[in-house]
């Protein structure tokens, strides 16, 4: 394990239009992705959908906003230029300034469930009701298709853009590269998310609530870390910048983060989580009609060196004691007896900072703490 725990503060609340929430995060901006009428919800409204980029300015929380006929249910920043973009279940995909003008529409026929640009923005994939995947360019003009048995809800990529990992309700998790599948696993339900870091992938699957965690330096064979449940569907699943720690979050309210070992370091109750994304030291999650963005600060314990051999300087006083001040004794990691020039004598604590001891030798001295 590694010692590290996160205090977490809550930075700023946003509340959009009700409805079914889907987010994407860069530098200190959100988008939001709203539908009121989505196909993960039990419970469908009248159609429609909503925007937004919001950032905080100062003290001050910022935002823009469009509506659509239709509900949005992805949102995707692209990684180096001034672009989002949106899909709806129209089948029409939206492409923003992060400042709002909106640059075009694109219409693809079929409900955009999902959309992931690639670590250079070269690639962007769309995943679609139905299972299909579609790769196209910067431009967005189709590259290759793949096609799954239902719904692709979630798409990431490697850091060398080689490879796309698929999370589909025809219960399977893909690896897929130019123009097939080099791996796939299969789980007893759906695959919600699915977020690719470094040389890890995780996933997060529908009620059980799986969160699966595997080594993907061969993404062709990759290798199961550990497996945990949740308990309620996953529909949060983000790595930090570090691929060092992996928040997760269920419709059963319950957000945790795990380590690179699979263990609990927090776990928190919020609110039904419909997506969640964590991007430097914020961590934004959404669900119940609103986003909050959390500020993650990481508290690694202090361990003190510990003095186990050394050379210090002693005042002479007759007796069988050594007399050390609180600092040194906790320095020497508390012990009852030391010895002092090879003689063993009992530790006697005294207020203070100071480095030298009071024992019955008088000058430089030899102290080994058995």
């Amino acid at each position: 394990m590694s010692g590290v725990t996160f205090k977490i503060e809550k930075s700023w609340s946003f509340v959009p239009e009700k409805g079914t929430i889907a987010l994407d995060s860069k530098d200190n901006k959100v988008a939001i992705a709203v539908s009121r009428s989505s196909m993960r919800s039990a419970k469908k409204s009248e159609e429609a959908g909503f925007g937004y980029v919001v950032w905080k300015k100062g003290k001050v929380l910022m935002s823009w906003r469009f509506d659509s006929e239709k509900g949005l249910n992805c949102a995707a920043f692209h990684p180096t230029e001034d672009l989002v973009i949106f899909g709806n279940d129209e089948g029409t995909l939206y492409v923003f300034t992060e400042d709002g003008d909106l640059i075009k529409t694109i219409e693809l026929n079929s409900p955009v469930l999902s959309c992931a640009f690639s670590k250079s923005g070269e690639r962007v994939a769309l995943g679609f009701e139905g299972g299909k995947v579609s790769i196209r360019d910067s431009s967005f003009e189709p590259l290759w298709e793949y096609l799954t048995d239902d719904n692709v809800w979630s798409l990431s990529w490697s850091p060398d853009e080689k490879y796309l990992a698929v999370a589909s309700h025809d219960n399977n998790l893909y690896i897929l590269t130019k123009p097939k599948d080099v791996w796939r696993e299969t789980f007893n339900t759906g695959v919600n998310r699915v977020h690719w870091c470094g040389e890890k992938l995780a996933a997060g699957t529908w009620d059980p609530g799986i969160v699966a965690v595997y080594n993907v330096s061969d993404p062709t064979s990759p290798e199961k870390l550990w497996e945990k449940e949740m308990l309620s569907s996953v529909w949060g699943l983000s790595w930090n910048n570090a691929c060092s720690h992996l928040a997760a979050g269920a419709t059963n309210s319950v957000m945790k983060i795990f380590d690179s070992e699979g263990e609990s370091i927090l776990n928190m109750e919020l609110y039904p989580i419909d997506d969640l994304k964590w991007k430097g030291e914020f961590l934004t999650v959404a669900g119940k009609d609103h986003v909050d963005a959390f500020s993650m600060y990481t508290c690694t314990p202090f361990i003190l060196p510990s003095f186990k051999r050394f050379k210090t300087y002693s005042l002479s006083q007759p007796g069988t004691v050594v007399e050390v001040s609180e600092a040194l004794y906790l320095l020497m990691g508390r012990p009852k007896k030391v010895l002092i020039n090879g003689d063993e004598l009992e530790v006697r604590v005294v207020p203070g900072n100071f480095l030298y001891i009071i024992s019955p030798y008088d000058g430089e001295v030899e102290v080994e703490v058995p």
